[in-house]
């Protein structure tokens, strides 16, 4: 029974082999279809698949391959199945390069006289180039997206396989296109297609949000005969697909967070409704509509949908690769701009201000100076509020007002105080409002920072009372706090200090660059553990940790205080972080001098047992007083007055359980 035969019959019960399926027929993966995404397990199971045969002469089902006839006999465009027919195709291309088969070349490959051949299989727009260069003309592109990376991987991978001497490639050839066998089912009907396309989406090999509404969009011009709004999404996709890969976004869960943010922005400030954006944008453009108007408003909808995808997609890569922000963005306050871009890129928490900063940045080119201010509070709102230690219980607390305030900032753009006869109030403070849509949005949260972290609860959050177990080891913003009080301090030299470095861990340490800022204690947290445990209050402050720039190897000891900070600072990488010595560290030895000469004269003369303990509260007491003062000057909302702190004194407490004095209590 032939292809043909196949086709008109909608289905055949029998396994058909994949040489079967191919011979003599071309494929086309549609673009609603999402990009290669097979991995190593996938690759590694399909590999176990073929080992399995060797011995074995049954055929083997595979899989279930759907295709739809496009008019042309010769011409299937795949429903379902393309991410297993686009591997093996890249399998047995990699077996030609051993084999040097033309049969092979000719089936599975390409047919036709030079210069006139069609490829058996043409990947859909993503990665159509990337694909037939690679796999199909044995070039070497470079990869643009995740796709891309998946086609050349899985290149990777039956390359290393098929070179191994104990691999039998032909056998190999002959279980791949006469043992696999495969159920080829060609649907006619166009709702049957539809049906089919929604179940597919929703099944086998987990698609991203992103990958399925790009799907959604494709399959609706289509249904609707919008052929050029579907390159138009094809190629809008691609931009948006570059820009998130130079934004490091790869993962199904990193997608779906870029699609929720600008949905919260774009559509709906609902959160509940962000976490399942495919299905409200379903419920919201209906395939089935008949109306030609409210089709025509869908369309117009969709569009603009996308291109604020597009745009939001080149943002992110901006926020998350210093290098496409510097290389494309030539316009006025540059330079403010990326370095609050770079502050916020280092922060470790920031989903909550994520559609606040889609919405700011969509005003980057016609009002560079109020996006560069609301960055910069942007960056400040979300290090007081949800990187503090102390100030929330939870990252994604209080959310609710900043998304509102996302979508009024994107939406209301020719907002204005002057349309309205009435003052106009923030719902903090009650401060009456004067200006556009920027100064209403920045006063709402400038009010809403000083209602969650005022400045007592800012410097509360710095120190540790005597009924708490915090430990600032475990806080996750300490490496930013610690960098940005490197940077101020470089500054006050005039020497400059990349806050980025703090973003290279460990791991990425090579031979050439084998530097890392590690975090450190100043009194070991082995230290003396019989009588002052790990987990002692004056090993835990936020004052007794230093960034200190290492090389891949070294490990530091459990010495005493007054060791441990000469070993720290010798250890700074002989005086220096890539070529900078570190002031927090080189300044240990006078914090150190200073803190034995108050202990030896003000407390005891004799290293008894506590010696160790008041050198370290002393020290921490100093040191903190120093963090408090930087970061009530550093993380002041404009024209905040911060300067009620006086310093950090646990010898002379105003309050039995804290340990900072302020001037009006």
């Amino acid at each position: 029974m032939t292809i043909s035969t196949v086709t008109k019959q909608k289905v055949r019960t029998e396994l058909v082999s994949f040489e079967e399926i191919i011979l003599e027929h071309l494929f086309k993966i549609p673009d609603y279809q999402r990009g290669y995404s097979w991995e190593k397990r996938q690759l590694e199971d399909l590999k176990k698949d073929i080992e399995n045969l060797y011995t074995k002469s049954y055929r083997h089902f595979t899989g279930t391959i759907v295709a739809t006839e496009t008019g042309n006999n010769n011409l299937f465009h795949i429903v379902d199945g393309q991410q297993r027919l686009t591997t093996l195709i890249i399998l047995l291309s990699e077996a030609n390069k051993i084999l040097n088969d033309k049969t092979i070349e000719e089936t599975y490959i390409k047919r036709g006289d030079f210069g006139r051949e069609k490829y058996v299989l043409e990947t859909n727009e993503e990665t159509k180039d990337f694909f037939k260069s690679l796999i199909q003309k044995n070039e070497s592109p470079t990869p643009k997206v995740k796709s891309h990376l998946r086609i050349r991987e899985a290149q990777t991978f039956f390359s290393k396989w098929l070179s191994n001497n104990e691999v039998d490639v032909q056998k190999v050839v002959d279980i791949v296109t006469q043992q696999f066998g495969f159920i080829f089912f060609t649907p006619q009907d166009s709702k049957e297609i539809g049906i089919m396309f929604e179940v597919i989406n929703n099944r086998g090999k987990e698609l991203s949000e992103l990958e399925k509404i790009k799907n959604f969009f494709i399959y609706y011009a289509s249904i609707h005969g919008y052929d050029e709004f579907r390159k138009e999404i094809n190629i809008s996709w691609s931009e948006i697909l570059v820009n998130l890969s130079n934004a490091h976004i790869y993962s199904n869960n990193d997608e779906n967070s870029f699609l929720r943010n600008c949905y919260l922005v774009f559509f709906d400030t609902n959160k509940t409704k962000s976490w399942h954006v495919y299905e409200q944008l379903k419920l919201r453009f209906n395939p089935e509509e008949t109306d030609e108007k409210i089709i025509k408003n869908d369309y117009n909808s969709i569009s603009s949908f996308v291109s604020f995808l597009k745009n939001a997609s080149l943002h992110y890569s901006y926020l998350f690769n210093r290098n496409t922000f510097n290389d494309n963005y030539d316009k006025s306050f540059k330079n403010e701009i990326s370095k609050t871009l770079t502050q916020i890129r280092c922060q470790p928490t920031k989903a909550s201000i994520m559609p606040l900063f889609i919405a700011t940045m969509s005003y980057l080119d016609e009002q560079p100076e109020n996006t560069a201010k609301m960055l910069q509070l942007l960056e400040i709102v979300n290090f007081r509020v949800y990187l503090l230690p102390k100030i929330t219980s939870r990252a994604d607390s209080m959310q609710g007002d900043m998304f509102k305030w996302a979508y009024w900032l994107y939406h209301d753009r020719n907002w204005h105080s002057s349309n309205f006869e009435d003052f106009f109030y923030t719902q903090y403070g009650q401060l009456k409002i004067e200006g556009g849509i920027f100064d209403r949005i920045s006063l709402d949260i400038i009010g809403f920072t000083k209602h969650n972290c005022s400045e007592k609860k800012l410097i509360q959050s710095l120190t540790v009372d005597e009924d708490e177990a915090d430990d600032y080891y475990h806080w996750k913003g300490i490496r930013y706090f610690l960098a940005s009080f490197e940077e101020y301090k470089q500054a006050q030299v005039q020497t400059t200090f990349d806050i980025q470095e703090i973003l290279k861990q460990r791991a990425d340490a090579n031979v050439k660059n084998n530097d890392f800022l590690s975090l450190e204690h100043i009194w070991a947290s082995e230290n003396r553990s019989d009588y002052f445990g790990r987990h002692h209050k004056e090993k835990r402050r936020l004052g007794n940790f230093v960034l200190l720039g290492l090389s891949k190897n070294i490990q530091l000891s459990n010495d005493d205080v007054h060791l441990k900070v000469q070993e720290l600072n010798n250890n700074d990488k002989s005086k220096g972080f890539g070529h900078m010595a570190l002031i927090q560290v080189s300044d240990l030895p006078n914090t150190l001098q200073e803190s034995l000469e108050f202990v030896t004269s003000t407390i005891q003369k004799k290293r008894t047992q506590n010696y160790y303990m008041h050198l370290s509260t002393f020290i921490n007491d100093k040191r903190e007083t120093e963090m408090i003062t930087f970061a009530l000057k550093r993380w002041a909302l404009p024209n905040e007055k911060l300067e009620n702190f006086i310093k950090v004194d646990s010898f002379n407490r105003q309050d039995a359980n804290e340990s900072f004095i302020l001037k009006n209590r």
